[in-house]
Protein backbone atom coordinates (compact mmCIF):
# COMPACT_ATOMS: atom_id res chain seq x y z
CA UNK A 1 0.00 0.00 0.00
CA UNK A 2 2.88 2.56 0.84
CA UNK A 3 4.99 1.82 -2.66
CA UNK A 4 1.86 1.34 -4.66
CA UNK A 5 -1.02 3.38 -3.69
CA UNK A 6 -3.07 0.14 -3.68
CA UNK A 7 -2.95 -3.26 -1.66
CA UNK A 8 -1.42 -5.92 -3.85
CA UNK A 9 -2.03 -9.86 -3.06
CA UNK A 10 -0.98 -12.46 -5.19
CA UNK A 11 -3.20 -15.01 -6.65
CA UNK A 12 -3.44 -18.52 -5.17
CA UNK A 13 -3.61 -21.79 -8.04
CA UNK A 14 -6.34 -24.39 -7.54
CA UNK A 15 -4.36 -27.85 -7.47
CA UNK A 16 -6.00 -29.53 -10.62
CA UNK A 17 -6.04 -26.10 -13.17
CA UNK A 18 -3.13 -25.48 -15.58
CA UNK A 19 -4.86 -22.41 -15.80
CA UNK A 20 -4.42 -21.46 -12.23
CA UNK A 21 -1.48 -22.36 -11.84
CA UNK A 22 -0.14 -19.70 -14.89
CA UNK A 23 -2.37 -17.15 -12.53
CA UNK A 24 -1.13 -17.72 -9.63
CA UNK A 25 3.07 -17.66 -11.84
CA UNK A 26 1.47 -14.55 -14.17
CA UNK A 27 0.61 -12.90 -10.58
CA UNK A 28 3.69 -13.62 -8.79
CA UNK A 29 6.19 -12.03 -11.43
CA UNK A 30 3.29 -9.17 -11.38
CA UNK A 31 4.00 -8.89 -7.68
CA UNK A 32 7.42 -9.20 -7.93
CA UNK A 33 8.78 -5.35 -7.04
CA UNK A 34 6.34 -5.35 -4.54
CA UNK A 35 7.49 -8.70 -2.74
CA UNK A 36 11.37 -7.40 -3.33
CA UNK A 37 10.52 -4.04 -1.30
CA UNK A 38 8.79 -5.77 1.16
CA UNK A 39 11.21 -8.59 1.61
CA UNK A 40 13.66 -5.90 1.72
CA UNK A 41 12.25 -3.69 4.47
CA UNK A 42 11.35 -6.61 6.45
CA UNK A 43 14.44 -8.78 6.40
CA UNK A 44 15.98 -10.54 9.02
CA UNK A 45 18.91 -9.83 10.82
CA UNK A 46 22.14 -11.20 9.85
CA UNK A 47 25.18 -11.41 12.75
CA UNK A 48 25.82 -7.89 11.85
CA UNK A 49 22.37 -6.28 12.61
CA UNK A 50 20.60 -5.91 15.87
CA UNK A 51 16.88 -6.82 15.48
CA UNK A 52 15.06 -9.27 17.84
CA UNK A 53 14.59 -13.03 16.08
CA UNK A 54 11.40 -13.36 17.55
CA UNK A 55 9.98 -10.19 15.84
CA UNK A 56 6.96 -10.45 14.01
CA UNK A 57 7.70 -7.59 11.40
CA UNK A 58 10.51 -9.95 9.88
CA UNK A 59 10.42 -12.49 7.19
CA UNK A 60 12.10 -16.12 7.86
CA UNK A 61 15.49 -16.42 5.90
CA UNK A 62 13.88 -19.28 3.74
CA UNK A 63 11.35 -16.85 2.48
CA UNK A 64 13.73 -14.41 2.08
CA UNK A 65 16.51 -15.80 0.16
CA UNK A 66 13.65 -17.10 -1.97
CA UNK A 67 12.19 -13.60 -2.79
CA UNK A 68 15.79 -12.03 -3.40
CA UNK A 69 16.78 -15.00 -5.76
CA UNK A 70 16.84 -13.86 -9.41
CA UNK A 71 16.90 -17.71 -10.13
CA UNK A 72 13.65 -18.60 -8.70
CA UNK A 73 12.14 -15.10 -10.85
CA UNK A 74 13.80 -16.61 -14.07
CA UNK A 75 12.37 -20.37 -13.35
CA UNK A 76 9.03 -18.87 -12.34
CA UNK A 77 8.67 -17.12 -15.79
CA UNK A 78 10.01 -20.12 -17.20
CA UNK A 79 7.05 -22.18 -15.91
CA UNK A 80 4.65 -19.46 -17.11
CA UNK A 81 5.94 -19.59 -20.63
CA UNK A 82 5.72 -23.42 -20.76
CA UNK A 83 1.83 -23.03 -19.38
CA UNK A 84 0.85 -21.03 -22.00
CA UNK A 85 0.23 -24.04 -24.40
CA UNK A 86 -1.63 -26.35 -22.13
CA UNK A 87 -4.08 -23.01 -20.92
CA UNK A 88 -4.43 -22.31 -24.44
CA UNK A 89 -5.71 -26.19 -25.47
CA UNK A 90 -7.55 -26.27 -21.92
CA UNK A 91 -9.41 -22.69 -23.40
CA UNK A 92 -10.21 -24.74 -25.80
CA UNK A 93 -11.36 -27.76 -25.12
CA UNK A 94 -13.32 -26.88 -21.56
CA UNK A 95 -15.90 -24.93 -24.06
CA UNK A 96 -19.90 -26.21 -24.54
CA UNK A 97 -18.79 -26.58 -28.10
CA UNK A 98 -15.68 -28.62 -28.09
CA UNK A 99 -15.26 -31.51 -30.41
CA UNK A 100 -13.69 -35.34 -30.13
CA UNK A 101 -11.46 -33.83 -33.03
CA UNK A 102 -9.86 -31.05 -31.09
CA UNK A 103 -8.54 -33.38 -28.94
CA UNK A 104 -6.40 -35.08 -31.50
CA UNK A 105 -5.76 -31.58 -32.52
CA UNK A 106 -4.77 -30.58 -29.27
CA UNK A 107 -2.83 -33.28 -28.32
CA UNK A 108 -0.94 -33.12 -31.59
CA UNK A 109 0.17 -29.26 -31.06
CA UNK A 110 1.13 -30.77 -27.31
CA UNK A 111 3.77 -32.84 -29.09
CA UNK A 112 5.05 -30.93 -31.72
CA UNK A 113 5.43 -27.97 -28.97
CA UNK A 114 7.63 -30.72 -27.34
CA UNK A 115 9.07 -31.73 -30.06
CA UNK A 116 10.50 -28.58 -30.60
CA UNK A 117 11.60 -27.43 -26.94
CA UNK A 118 15.17 -26.88 -26.88
CA UNK A 119 15.93 -29.01 -23.23
CA UNK A 120 15.83 -32.17 -24.56
CA UNK A 121 16.38 -33.91 -21.36
CA UNK A 122 13.05 -31.89 -20.25
CA UNK A 123 11.22 -32.63 -23.29
CA UNK A 124 12.60 -36.36 -23.77
CA UNK A 125 10.34 -37.04 -20.67
CA UNK A 126 7.11 -34.91 -21.27
CA UNK A 127 6.99 -36.48 -24.86
CA UNK A 128 7.74 -40.17 -22.92
CA UNK A 129 4.23 -39.99 -20.81
CA UNK A 130 2.77 -38.25 -23.80
CA UNK A 131 3.17 -41.71 -25.73
CA UNK A 132 2.04 -43.57 -23.07
CA UNK A 133 -1.10 -41.51 -22.31
CA UNK A 134 -1.92 -41.58 -25.83
CA UNK A 135 -1.59 -45.71 -25.50
CA UNK A 136 -4.20 -45.78 -23.18
CA UNK A 137 -6.65 -44.04 -25.36
CA UNK A 138 -9.05 -45.06 -27.81
CA UNK A 139 -7.19 -44.03 -30.99
CA UNK A 140 -9.40 -45.59 -33.48
CA UNK A 141 -12.19 -43.45 -32.24
CA UNK A 142 -10.01 -39.88 -32.05
CA UNK A 143 -8.20 -40.66 -35.56
CA UNK A 144 -12.02 -41.26 -36.86
CA UNK A 145 -13.18 -37.83 -35.09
Amino acid sequence: MEIYGKCIQPAVSDDTRWNSYFNCCKSLNATKNALRSLATKFEPPTSTTRRRPTDPLIIPHEIYNIIMNGSFWKSLTKFEQLLIPYCAILNILQTDKACLFEVLHEFAYLYQFWQKYPNSNIANGILIRLEKRWELWEQPLLILS
